[in-house]
Protein backbone atom coordinates (compact mmCIF):
# COMPACT_ATOMS: atom_id res chain seq x y z
CA UNK A 1 0.00 0.00 0.00
CA UNK A 2 2.74 2.35 0.98
CA UNK A 3 4.77 1.32 -2.05
CA UNK A 4 1.84 1.94 -4.39
CA UNK A 5 1.25 5.34 -2.81
CA UNK A 6 4.90 6.20 -3.21
CA UNK A 7 4.81 5.05 -6.80
CA UNK A 8 1.81 7.25 -7.62
CA UNK A 9 3.35 10.19 -5.86
CA UNK A 10 6.60 9.62 -7.71
CA UNK A 11 4.94 9.61 -11.11
CA UNK A 12 2.78 12.54 -10.09
CA UNK A 13 5.88 14.51 -9.15
CA UNK A 14 7.49 13.51 -12.44
CA UNK A 15 4.54 14.64 -14.56
CA UNK A 16 4.22 17.76 -12.48
CA UNK A 17 7.83 18.61 -13.15
CA UNK A 18 7.39 17.90 -16.85
CA UNK A 19 4.27 20.07 -16.91
CA UNK A 20 6.05 22.85 -15.08
CA UNK A 21 8.97 22.55 -17.47
CA UNK A 22 6.62 22.76 -20.45
CA UNK A 23 4.92 25.80 -18.91
CA UNK A 24 8.27 27.47 -18.34
CA UNK A 25 9.28 26.52 -21.88
CA UNK A 26 6.10 28.05 -23.30
CA UNK A 27 6.64 31.20 -21.24
CA UNK A 28 10.22 31.48 -22.45
CA UNK A 29 9.09 30.87 -26.03
CA UNK A 30 6.39 33.53 -25.69
CA UNK A 31 8.96 35.94 -24.26
CA UNK A 32 11.33 35.10 -27.11
CA UNK A 33 8.65 35.72 -29.77
CA UNK A 34 7.65 38.97 -28.09
CA UNK A 35 11.29 40.03 -28.08
CA UNK A 36 11.63 39.10 -31.77
CA UNK A 37 8.44 41.03 -32.54
CA UNK A 38 9.82 44.10 -30.78
CA UNK A 39 13.10 43.69 -32.68
CA UNK A 40 11.16 43.36 -35.93
CA UNK A 41 9.18 46.53 -35.20
CA UNK A 42 12.42 48.35 -34.40
CA UNK A 43 14.03 47.08 -37.59
CA UNK A 44 11.05 48.29 -39.58
CA UNK A 45 11.32 51.68 -37.90
CA UNK A 46 15.05 51.81 -38.65
CA UNK A 47 14.35 50.86 -42.25
CA UNK A 48 11.65 53.51 -42.57
CA UNK A 49 14.04 56.12 -41.16
CA UNK A 50 16.72 55.01 -43.62
CA UNK A 51 14.23 55.09 -46.49
CA UNK A 52 13.12 58.53 -45.38
CA UNK A 53 16.70 59.70 -45.60
CA UNK A 54 17.09 58.11 -49.00
CA UNK A 55 14.09 60.04 -50.25
CA UNK A 56 16.33 63.11 -50.20
CA UNK A 57 18.59 61.41 -52.74
CA UNK A 58 17.69 60.93 -56.39
CA UNK A 59 19.10 58.30 -58.73
CA UNK A 60 20.06 59.33 -62.27
CA UNK A 61 22.01 57.33 -64.88
CA UNK A 62 22.92 54.68 -62.35
CA UNK A 63 24.44 57.13 -59.86
CA UNK A 64 23.04 58.73 -56.72
CA UNK A 65 22.96 62.50 -56.79
CA UNK A 66 22.35 64.28 -53.51
CA UNK A 67 20.34 67.51 -53.77
CA UNK A 68 22.57 70.57 -53.88
CA UNK A 69 21.97 73.90 -52.18
CA UNK A 70 24.01 77.03 -52.92
CA UNK A 71 23.89 80.53 -51.47
CA UNK A 72 24.96 83.97 -52.69
CA UNK A 73 25.45 87.00 -50.44
CA UNK A 74 25.03 90.27 -52.29
CA UNK A 75 26.75 93.59 -51.70
CA UNK A 76 27.43 96.70 -53.82
CA UNK A 77 31.02 95.78 -54.65
CA UNK A 78 30.71 92.05 -54.30
CA UNK A 79 31.15 89.50 -51.54
CA UNK A 80 34.68 88.19 -52.13
CA UNK A 81 36.04 84.96 -50.69
CA UNK A 82 37.81 86.94 -47.97
CA UNK A 83 34.46 88.19 -46.73
CA UNK A 84 35.47 91.85 -47.06
CA UNK A 85 32.71 94.08 -48.38
CA UNK A 86 32.94 97.67 -49.57
CA UNK A 87 29.59 99.38 -49.10
CA UNK A 88 28.31 102.18 -51.27
CA UNK A 89 25.32 104.30 -50.28
CA UNK A 90 22.51 103.39 -50.35
CA UNK A 91 23.45 99.82 -49.50
CA UNK A 92 21.91 97.13 -51.69
CA UNK A 93 22.37 93.74 -50.11
CA UNK A 94 20.63 90.42 -49.72
CA UNK A 95 20.69 86.65 -49.93
CA UNK A 96 19.94 84.45 -52.93
CA UNK A 97 19.62 80.67 -52.52
CA UNK A 98 19.60 77.89 -55.10
CA UNK A 99 18.26 74.36 -54.59
CA UNK A 100 18.38 71.55 -57.15
CA UNK A 101 17.02 68.08 -56.36
CA UNK A 102 18.18 66.14 -59.42
CA UNK A 103 20.90 66.30 -62.01
CA UNK A 104 19.49 68.08 -65.10
CA UNK A 105 16.34 68.97 -63.16
CA UNK A 106 15.05 72.49 -62.48
CA UNK A 107 16.53 74.71 -59.80
CA UNK A 108 14.52 76.68 -57.25
CA UNK A 109 15.88 80.19 -56.73
CA UNK A 110 14.74 82.31 -53.79
CA UNK A 111 15.87 85.78 -52.79
CA UNK A 112 15.43 88.65 -50.40
CA UNK A 113 17.19 91.86 -51.38
CA UNK A 114 16.95 95.24 -49.67
CA UNK A 115 18.06 98.81 -50.36
CA UNK A 116 16.68 98.90 -53.90
CA UNK A 117 14.95 101.69 -55.78
CA UNK A 118 11.26 100.88 -56.19
CA UNK A 119 10.52 99.04 -59.42
CA UNK A 120 12.11 96.38 -61.65
CA UNK A 121 15.80 95.49 -61.69
CA UNK A 122 17.70 93.17 -64.02
CA UNK A 123 18.70 89.95 -62.27
CA UNK A 124 21.32 87.67 -63.82
CA UNK A 125 24.02 85.08 -63.28
CA UNK A 126 27.34 86.45 -64.51
CA UNK A 127 30.33 84.53 -65.74
CA UNK A 128 32.82 85.16 -62.94
CA UNK A 129 32.98 85.84 -59.21
CA UNK A 130 35.89 88.26 -59.68
CA UNK A 131 35.18 91.40 -57.65
CA UNK A 132 38.69 92.85 -57.83
CA UNK A 133 37.14 95.92 -59.48
CA UNK A 134 33.77 95.57 -57.79
CA UNK A 135 30.87 94.15 -59.79
CA UNK A 136 32.37 95.41 -63.08
CA UNK A 137 34.98 92.64 -63.08
CA UNK A 138 32.41 89.82 -62.81
CA UNK A 139 32.27 89.51 -66.60
CA UNK A 140 29.22 89.23 -68.89
CA UNK A 141 26.07 87.17 -68.43
CA UNK A 142 26.83 83.48 -68.05
CA UNK A 143 26.29 82.15 -71.59
CA UNK A 144 28.02 78.79 -72.16
CA UNK A 145 25.75 77.91 -75.11
CA UNK A 146 26.42 81.10 -77.12
CA UNK A 147 22.81 82.33 -77.27
CA UNK A 148 21.52 85.90 -77.54
CA UNK A 149 19.99 87.62 -74.51
CA UNK A 150 16.35 86.90 -73.74
CA UNK A 151 13.84 86.47 -70.95
CA UNK A 152 13.67 83.59 -68.48
CA UNK A 153 10.78 81.98 -70.38
CA UNK A 154 12.47 82.18 -73.78
CA UNK A 155 14.28 79.27 -75.45
CA UNK A 156 16.77 81.73 -76.94
CA UNK A 157 18.44 83.10 -73.80
CA UNK A 158 21.63 83.08 -71.85
CA UNK A 159 21.75 80.49 -69.07
CA UNK A 160 22.16 83.44 -66.70
CA UNK A 161 19.08 85.34 -67.91
CA UNK A 162 16.74 85.41 -64.90
CA UNK A 163 14.75 88.46 -66.00
CA UNK A 164 13.77 91.03 -63.36
CA UNK A 165 13.12 91.25 -59.67
CA UNK A 166 10.68 93.92 -58.44
CA UNK A 167 11.23 96.07 -55.35
CA UNK A 168 8.36 97.51 -53.35
CA UNK A 169 8.07 101.04 -51.94
CA UNK A 170 10.33 100.02 -49.03
CA UNK A 171 13.04 98.94 -51.47
CA UNK A 172 12.60 95.23 -50.73
CA UNK A 173 12.35 92.46 -53.30
CA UNK A 174 11.49 88.96 -52.15
CA UNK A 175 10.44 85.99 -54.25
CA UNK A 176 11.01 82.56 -55.75
CA UNK A 177 11.30 81.18 -59.28
CA UNK A 178 11.88 77.73 -60.75
CA UNK A 179 14.34 77.79 -63.64
CA UNK A 180 15.13 74.96 -66.07
CA UNK A 181 18.44 76.40 -67.30
CA UNK A 182 20.23 77.14 -64.03
CA UNK A 183 22.19 74.04 -62.98
CA UNK A 184 24.17 73.27 -59.84
CA UNK A 185 25.48 69.98 -61.28
CA UNK A 186 27.67 69.33 -64.31
CA UNK A 187 29.75 71.32 -66.75
CA UNK A 188 27.35 74.28 -66.79
CA UNK A 189 27.04 74.60 -63.02
CA UNK A 190 26.63 78.18 -61.79
CA UNK A 191 28.48 77.45 -58.54
CA UNK A 192 31.56 79.68 -58.39
CA UNK A 193 29.94 82.27 -60.64
CA UNK A 194 28.08 85.39 -59.51
CA UNK A 195 24.60 86.85 -59.12
CA UNK A 196 24.15 90.42 -60.36
CA UNK A 197 21.47 93.00 -59.59
CA UNK A 198 21.19 95.92 -62.01
CA UNK A 199 20.01 99.50 -61.56
CA UNK A 200 17.35 99.36 -64.29
CA UNK A 201 14.81 96.91 -65.73
CA UNK A 202 15.94 94.20 -68.14
CA UNK A 203 14.03 94.61 -71.42
CA UNK A 204 14.39 90.81 -72.00
CA UNK A 205 15.99 91.37 -75.41
CA UNK A 206 12.87 93.02 -76.83
CA UNK A 207 13.54 96.72 -76.22
CA UNK A 208 15.14 97.54 -79.56
CA UNK A 209 18.15 99.15 -77.85
CA UNK A 210 21.65 98.39 -79.11
CA UNK A 211 22.28 96.53 -75.83
CA UNK A 212 18.98 94.65 -75.78
CA UNK A 213 20.38 91.45 -77.27
CA UNK A 214 23.43 91.36 -74.98
CA UNK A 215 22.49 92.83 -71.60
CA UNK A 216 18.82 93.73 -71.83
CA UNK A 217 19.91 97.35 -71.37
CA UNK A 218 19.58 96.81 -67.62
CA UNK A 219 21.94 99.63 -66.61
CA UNK A 220 24.64 99.71 -63.95
CA UNK A 221 25.65 96.89 -61.66
CA UNK A 222 24.50 97.77 -58.15
CA UNK A 223 25.05 94.51 -56.21
CA UNK A 224 26.76 91.19 -56.81
CA UNK A 225 28.04 88.14 -54.98
CA UNK A 226 29.56 84.71 -55.43
CA UNK A 227 27.36 81.61 -55.66
CA UNK A 228 28.79 79.09 -53.22
CA UNK A 229 27.79 75.53 -52.46
CA UNK A 230 26.46 75.12 -48.94
CA UNK A 231 28.52 72.78 -46.77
Amino acid sequence: MNNSFTFVLGWGSFFGAVGAGMLIGRTQADDYHKMRKVESIQLNKDRDIALGKLKTQWQTEGKIYTPIKATCELAPRGKPCSGNVEFDSPVVKGIVTFFQKTKNGPTAITWKITGLKEGAHGFHVHEKADFSNGCISAGPHYNPTGKTHGGPNDTERHVGDLGNIVANAEGISEGKVIDEYIQLHGDHSVIGRSIMVHADPDDLGKGGHELSKTTGNAGGRIACGEIRMDQ
